[in-house]
């Protein structure tokens, strides 16, 4: 990191929007990155040619200074996999900007991003230093968890799909949406920082298009992660495009660009394919990460809120997201509860880590948070299963806690692998409900009739069901108020929907029952007794601490229950 030094500029700023003394630092270089510009298909044209062409003339400047003190030993620029100019179409005199013949019909984000493309690429030829142009298609999670952080590209599919507004597939079976991991991505660009002796050239970071899944199978892939419908129909790209420019776009609030990125065409990898070879990589994009790249899109665009969990590790098995802080000793395991994700338990998990210095991990459940939906069989025993597989990664024994919902599948898993656990701890278990009657039991028990009501609620009405039926308590406004806001917002998913809807129908079936003669001698209940809903069990096998709090008390009041379980 001592090599490293951070200077913040601005690229539509003459000299990059650097001081004096940043721009010194700069020409101390002796290779450039060109990577700027955001990805907005929607820029206006004064902000598109602001960005890219005055950061492409600012970027050469600097080259150009480079290149007369020390020699710059490489340019690599990054452009879309999009951009018409390669070595042989690229060595014009003429003023690229000022020029009527090229790009004059995309919109202004993809003419002037391809425009500074072939300025770049004039300027190298005209001042003589080495260039390589990095050419990615849609980029997407490459780690093993399908963490995508540009919501673009694949991003527009899932948000229409997630809105219910993909009844067709874009072109069919022939068109594709090119994707390259983003590790991919980063070891090629790094792999090219260092080489030496570099000759021009072009990388299309495209897979072969003929093993790669098409539009029909993307976006019935995509339909079966966010639990709704499949599309059947296909229509024409051109005429999608011209349906976005006459209104559609707007009426739906659709990028007109969106459509953009899906291509019938096939692209030439074979440099790139020989570049990846020497850093031993061969795959530029792994379908199978697709599932939990769907997930971790559809999450980004649920929630307004997600920051916490930069300080946890992202991990992954069996497609269940899970979150690790790194410590020493017996690992603690947390597993949430309905209308809940990881996020919610991150301030228990960092309590519990600062007081014990143990590892500790917060998994998302399938269909919650960041993980894939179960798109089989989905039964309490499925979801046991994938949390026995992160149980076994992790290896035990462990103390294991469980909230809620995830309180009975915590006792389940325990109960096969009581060797595994050395302490289990229920926070508010599933239990006995104060009101049965049979029209909350009908409602209950039925997922559909469930997604019908919770779909149509309001963030008012949220919040008061959260006060009547004792979530929260008095003094606990402001985590009530972010807790309902979550809970609001996690309605517009498809995929978290149909999850706590499943879920609020199996805990009802006698599969979901804890039987307390199986579980571990070490099992500790508490119980926030302000909770209106549930009733604390009857069994006195185990005691229960009772607490004067409500059924969310882990959440608010992180810090006391972290307390009372590292004592335990």
């Amino acid at each position: 990191m001592n090599r490293i030094t951070i200077i913040s500029g601005d690229l539509t700023a003459p000299k990059l929007g650097l001081s004096q003394n940043d721009y010194q630092i700069a020409l101390n270089s002796d290779v450039i990155i060109h990577a700027g510009g955001t990805m907005d298909i929607q820029l206006d044209d004064l902000t598109a040619k602001n960005m890219f062409a005055t950061g492409a003339e600012s970027m050469i400047e600097l080259a150009k200074l480079i290149q007369q003190r020390q020699g710059l030993k490489h340019f690599i620029h990054i452009v879309g996999y999009m951009s018409p100019f390669n070595e042989s179409n690229s060595e014009t005199t003429e003023d690229v900007w000022k020029s009527k013949r090229f790009k004059k019909n995309d919109n202004a984000y993809e003419r002037y991003k391809f425009l500074a493309d072939l300025y770049v690429r004039q300027q190298a030829l005209k001042n003589g230093f080495p260039l390589s142009v990095i050419n990615p298609s849609t980029v997407v999670g490459g780690q093993e968890t399908g963490e995508t952080e540009q919501v673009g590209g694949i991003g527009h599919l899932v948000n229409m799909s997630r809105r219910k507004l993909m009844p067709f597939v874009p072109g069919g079976e022939k068109y594709w949406l090119p994707m390259v991991s983003d590790v991919v991505l980063g070891d090629a660009i790094a792999y090219l920082a260092q080489a030496n002796n570099v000759k021009n050239n072009t990388y299309s970071f495209t897979p072969n298009k003929m093993n790669s899944i098409n539009m029909t199978q993307l976006t019935r892939l995509i339909s079966t992660e966010l639990q709704v419908f499949k599309p059947k129909l296909k229509i024409s790209i051109p005429i999608i495009k011209v349906a976005l420019h006459l209104g559609l776009a707007k009426l739906f609030r659709i990028p007109t660009g969106s459509i953009n990125f899906v291509s019938k065409k096939s692209f030439d990898n074979y440099e790139t394919t020989k570049l990846l070879e020497k850093i031993d990589i061969h795959e530029i994009f792994d379908e199978k990460l697709l599932p939990n790249i769907v997930s971790d899109l559809d999450y980004r665009l649920t929630y307004s809120y997600q920051s916490h969990l930069i300080k946890f590790e992202r991990k992954v098995s069996h497609q269940t997201i899970y979150f690790s802080k790194k410590g020493y000793g017996t690992p603690w395991i947390i597993v949430h509860g309905l209308f809940s994700d990881a996020i919610d338990f991150t301030s228990l998990a960092l309590e519990i880590h600062k007081k014990t210095g143990n590892p500790v991990y917060v998994i998302d459940l399938p269909g919650l948070g960041h993980s894939p939906a179960l798109t089989e069989d989905s039964t309490i025993e499925s979801y046991v299963s994938q949390i026995e597989k992160i149980i076994n990664n992790i290896g035990g024994p462990i103390n294991f806690v469980g909230h809620s919902v995830g309180a009975n599948l915590a006792a389940k898993v325990a109960e096969k692998n009581i060797g595994l656990v050395s302490k289990l701890i229920l926070l508010q278990p599933l239990t006995r409900k104060v009101n049965s009657g049979w029209h909350i039991k009908a409602i209950t028990e039925h997922s559909k009739i469930l997604k019908k009501i919770l779909r149509h609620m309001s963030r008012k009405f949220i919040n008061k069901y959260l006060t009547k039926s004792g979530s929260f308590i008095d003094g606990e406004a402001k985590v009530q108020r972010h807790f309902s806001q979550r809970m609001y917002e996690s309605l517009s998913s498809p995929r978290i929907l149909s999850t706590n809807a499943n879920l609020m129908a199996l805990i009802t079936h006698q599969s979901s029952k804890i039987n307390w003669y199986t579980l571990p001698s070490k099992t500790f209940i508490l119980w926030g007794e302000a909770d209106k809903i549930y009733l604390p069990p009857e069994q006195e096998i185990y005691s229960v601490i009772y607490l004067p709090y409500g059924h969310q008390f882990p959440i608010a009041e992180a810090l006391e229950t972290s307390e009372l379980l590292v004592n335990f």
